[in-house]
């Protein structure tokens, strides 16, 4: 198990490229397109942009926006647990218990490979992409 403050190499790809895209953003915009690399400054322009994207419209999650760790109060890494496939399906059920609707067709389009999105009358719209692994049974014509 890595620790708690580990990224792969994925995730830290990810930070640096919407860090130094809002960088860039500020330099637009500033009258001189001079900036002065400032953490704080990034962050609360990150934090905009993520509430529209991941709060408003629901494009992606909290963690594909920006991956993150969440420490323990104590900043230990939690202990490793085995648990059974029963107690997954379980905990899953428990957690998708609570998403609205747009909730879940953000997860279900992370789940099956794809975007999903809920149409407001009890469907969903579902787009497939690369990661899309026949969910539905229907194989992607991949040419």
């Amino acid at each position: 198990m890595c620790k708690q403050d580990e990224y792969t190499a994925q995730e830290t790809d990810r930070q640096d490229r919407v860090d130094n895209a809002i960088a860039e953003l500020i330099k637009e915009f500033t009258p001189i397109g001079y900036f002065d690399w400032d953490m704080e400054i990034i962050g609360e322009v990150r934090d905009v942009i993520m509430e529209y994207v991941v709060n408003q419209k629901k494009w992606m999650t909290e963690h594909q926006f920006y991956p993150y760790r969440e420490l323990d109060n104590d900043g230990s890494e939690p202990a490793e647990m085995i648990v059974t496939d029963e107690q997954i399906v379980t905990a899953m059920k428990q957690v998708i218990e609570y998403f609205d609707a747009d909730e879940l067709g953000v997860l279900a389009g992370d789940w099956l490979g794809g975007l999903c999105w809920y149409l407001n009358d009890g469907t969903y719209s579902f787009i497939p992409d690369e990661r899309y692994a026949d969910a539905f049974g229907e194989a992607l014509d991949k040419e």
